[in-house]
């Protein structure tokens, strides 16, 4: 037997192009949920993150999600995933790194980097 609590719409950020409370999704905690259950919300279109299970509702988000699906026994990754996979190991094992660095801080050292060169064109000018 299922047990699920607290049915309600929620509004948050878009995950996607960061509008503040962009998207809206119902959701609802699943405290317990059957497989029978769960693959009948599956069909339906909702989606789980641990044991929160949610439907976007698309005509109030400004990014609409689309669920894939893929059947992972019969999934064969591409030239480009294998390559991705690849890079990705190499990364984790100190072999490897980005040419664009991917931290938290990047994008505000290009603004500063950006804007000194603004800056410096400026000074430059007669």
């Amino acid at each position: 037997m299922s047990v699920v609590a607290n049915v309600r719409e929620m509004r948050y950020d878009c995950p996607y192009c960061k509008k503040k409370k962009g998207c809206c999704s119902l959701f609802f905690w699943a405290v317990r949920l059957t497989p029978e259950d769960y693959q009948a919300l599956v069909d339906l279109g909702w989606c789980r993150c641990g044991r929160m299970v949610y439907f976007p509702l698309n005509h109030k988000c400004c990014c609409p999600q689309h669920s894939m699906r893929i059947n992972a026994l019969q999934f064969q990754p591409s030239k480009a995933q294998k390559r991705v996979k690849r890079r990705i190991e190499r990364l984790q094992a100190g072999e490897w790194k980005p040419a664009i660095p991917f931290d938290d801080d990047h994008q505000e050292q290009q603004q500063q980097q950006e804007q000194q060169q603004q800056q410096q064109q400026h000074k430059q000018q007669p």
